[in-house]
């Protein structure tokens, strides 16, 4: 059983014709108001909320950047005199060249399944 927190005293003022409040020791949790009535129905409010300690706090979910899948092809493709060149990124050897862009990246994901599913032994990778 958690030990009960005992309720914070708070210290009233007023300046400027408004209310405030805080909790002893915590000016940076001032609660203002209008009117001195208002004031206290704000504070018996705070006071009845349970206070959580920061375990108790809920949990910010963040969502998870996606992160390139191992079995993704990564590749470089220029144009050059009206050709297209391409080759598997870490792998200069296994190019592929073309009439169009999408002819090169046909080519290089063939190249790339190609090399995944290879049963030989690998193609060394370039540093």
């Amino acid at each position: 059983m958690l030990p009960r927190m005992e309720r914070p005293n708070w210290v009233f003022g007023q300046t400027q014709g408004k209310w405030f409040a805080y909790p002893e020791g915590h000016p940076q949790r001032e609660v203002q108001a209008a009117s001195f009535e208002e004031l206290q129905a704000k504070v018996d409010q705070l006071s009845q909320e349970p206070t959580k300690s920061p375990r108790e706090l809920p949990r910010i979910e963040r969502s998870v950047t996606e992160q390139p899948r191992i079995d993704t092809p990564r590749y470089v493709i220029s144009l050059d005199q009206d050709k297209w060149w391409g080759h598997l990124q870490g792998y200069p050897d296994q190019s592929a060249q073309g009439d169009s862009f999408d002819e090169v990246e046909f080519k290089l994901s063939l190249l790339w399944r190609e090399l995944v599913n290879r049963k030989s032994p690998p193609i060394r990778k370039a540093a």
